[in-house]
């Protein structure tokens, strides 16, 4: 299904515009809206055209049901060389390059998928409450989005907190709660959040990170000496690199890992238990953890609305008409998305869920013929 393609300059990023060639647009559509689409990718990875088929498929789709629709689809800054709140800003700025400068006239609707569903409510809800939303959206599409990266959320459950991996003396930034830290496009961690501290010279993240890049791959050439020597003299060194403590304890894990398999695989009540946990899901549970260090170097913030917007208080003005939240049925993250949309509506915008039963973290946009297939196993 061709579509064309054309890169614009928006605000401080770049986008692009993915359109139907005049042939394939209606002749009198139903009507007509542009689409801003935000990418997933943990804020780490990705690119605004790494959704190119899906968007074709959704833009045919659209045309044939009478609606002319184009996508915006955003080059945010990523981490760890653009650190938040990088790509909330350049975000914000696209919405309003769209709305003051680009010269379209047709109402925008806004959403993303993962990262990009996080980043969404982020940059409206960081507009509206510094009065630059002058026009919002006629509507929010959040596919899979990240709600909650706190110690609250699904992924800081356990003994594993979030906070747990996030070094406020770390890769790339430091402590922003000890600072105010310039984006790439001026806009300080102060602008956005509030933090205390003295200013950090003007020091771009961007320039900040490439100057420290000496010191900062010295000291993980130090850590992993020591962890090398430690494993060395260690009784069971795979074992506890591992994370087990003894034989007993891997062993434990095993039995433990293989019931929960047959239990998933034979079991039909098994089966809908485990895919409610995200046991069928690709996104492993140390992934916001993992990544998440090279997004925020202070856990302090995990709170902040900007970050997980289930910590937002007031939902109103980010959009006319309400919000469609979408997340498979079997994904990690699943219990989070749900809470949220309920709060939304309990807060009296309106919000159609959808819940596809039996599909993983962004099934919508993955274009993966064989999830077709409800319930199958990712990897």
């Amino acid at each position: 299904m061709p579509v064309v393609r054309q890169q614009v300059t928006t605000g401080t990023c770049t986008s692009w515009w993915i359109k139907l060639p005049p042939e394939a647009v209606p002749k009198e559509p139903k009507a007509t809206v542009n689409w801003v689409f935000i990418h997933g990718g943990a804020f780490v990875a990705g690119h605004a055209l790494m959704y190119i088929g899906s968007y074709a498929y959704w833009l045919h789709k659209l045309a044939q049901q009478g609606i002319a629709c184009s996508i915006l689809s955003v080059e945010y800054p990523l981490a760890p060389e653009h650190p938040f709140p990088a790509a909330v800003e350049a975000t914000a700025g696209v919405i309003q390059w769209l709305v003051q400068q680009s010269g379209e006239t047709v109402p925008y609707i806004i959403g993303g998928d993962s990262a990009g569903g996080n980043l969404t409510l982020a940059a409206l809800s960081l507009l509206r409450d510094q009065g630059r939303l002058t026009q919002p959206p006629l509507a929010l599409t959040l596919l899979s989005p990240v709600i909650d990266m706190s110690d609250n959320g699904v992924f800081g459950r356990g003994k594993d907190k979030v906070s747990s991996h996030i070094d406020a003396n770390g890769y790339p930034m430091g402590s922003l709660s000890n600072g105010s830290y310039s984006a790439a496009n001026g806009v300080s961690v102060a602008g956005v959040v509030p933090t205390a501290g003295a200013a950090n010279g003007g020091l771009s993240v961007r320039s900040r990170s490439r100057s420290r890049l000496e010191d900062v791959v010295q000291q993980h050439e130090q850590q992993y000496t020591k962890q090398r020597k430690a494993h060395k003299h260690q009784k069971h060194p795979d074992i506890v690199a591992a994370g087990f403590s003894s034989p007993y304890e891997l062993l434990k894990g095993l039995v433990t890992d293989a019931w929960q398999w047959i239990w998933a695989h034979v079991s039909k009540a098994g089966a809908a238990a485990v895919a409610a946990r995200g046991y069928f899901d690709y996104l492993p549970k140390s992934s916001i953890s993992d990544d998440l260090h090279h997004y925020l170097q202070d856990p302090s913030l995990l709170t902040q609305p900007l970050l997980s917007p289930t910590y937002l208080t007031d939902f109103a003005g980010l959009s006319q008409q309400g919000m469609l939240v979408v997340a498979g049925g079997a994904e990690l993250m699943r219990p989070d998305i749900a809470a949220f949309a309920a709060r939304v509506s309990a807060a009296g915008v309106p919000v159609q869920y959808h819940e596809e039963p039996n599909q993983p973290h962004s099934y919508m946009v993955l274009g993966m013929p064989h999830l077709l297939r409800k319930g199958s196993v990712m990897v």
